[in-house]
């Protein structure tokens, strides 16, 4: 089972999608750095870096999270993004503090608490990270990831039974969501509960995981 990350849907702040980044001397022939003039902006910067990560050279795109922090040390987002970065690159303390500080900046953040959560299981602080989950919730209700990742979470330290109770209110969420359907699947075959588990299990082939 996995837990899901996620980014920022939009800039923290109206400031952040409009103010425009001025390269540093360094920053404009850095390798992979979209900073290169003084008309793009957090937005832009921060959309080209997740484009870069997601190609697998996360180091380059922390280096561009990093120049716009230099530029935009407010910007919630900016944080947001390093922490994923710092996450992906096994940096799970690190990680927690860019997420502390994108909250800081915007407590309400469902996002980063999720995120959060999932480094907090990392490092194995398994309350902190439910409380982080069930924050997130407060906030978006509707907030299908944060549902699986504190059911992972439980999986993981083999509460079971608390485990189905998440998963089953992301499928009252969303009733045809393959992954919540393989993974309670999962859960239902360790436990022996072969007749409910292997049904439950066959959602595996709509996963988009596999």
């Amino acid at each position: 089972m996995r837990q899901i990350k996620e980014t920022p849907s939009a800039p923290s702040s109206p400031a952040a999608s409009t103010n425009s980044l001025a390269p540093s001397p360094s920053s404009s022939h850095s390798h992979g750095s979209p900073i290169t003039n003084a008309m793009t902006t957090v937005a832009q910067a921060l959309t080209q870096a997740w484009q870069i990560h997601q190609s697998g050279d996360i180091a380059s795109a922390e280096n561009i999270y990093r120049q716009v922090l230099s530029a935009q040390p407010e910007s919630a987002n900016g944080w947001c993004y390093l922490g994923i970065a710092c996450h992906d690159l096994d940096r799970f303390e690190e990680a927690e503090s860019a997420y502390r500080e994108a909250l800081r900046l915007q407590p309400e953040f469902p996002v980063a608490l999720n995120n959060m959560g999932n480094t907090l299981r990392r490092l194995g602080r398994i309350d902190e990270a439910l409380a982080s989950f069930r924050r997130a919730l407060e906030l978006k209700p509707d907030y299908l990831n944060a549902f699986k990742n504190a059911g992972t979470t439980l999986v993981w330290e083999g509460r079971f039974d608390e485990a189905i109770d998440w998963y089953s209110q992301a499928l009252r969420l969303s009733p045809d969501e393959a992954e919540s359907h393989r993974n309670v699947g999962i859960i239902r075959l360790l436990q022996g509960d072969f007749t409910n588990g292997w049904p439950e299990y066959e959602w595996r082939w709509r996963a988009d995981d596999l």
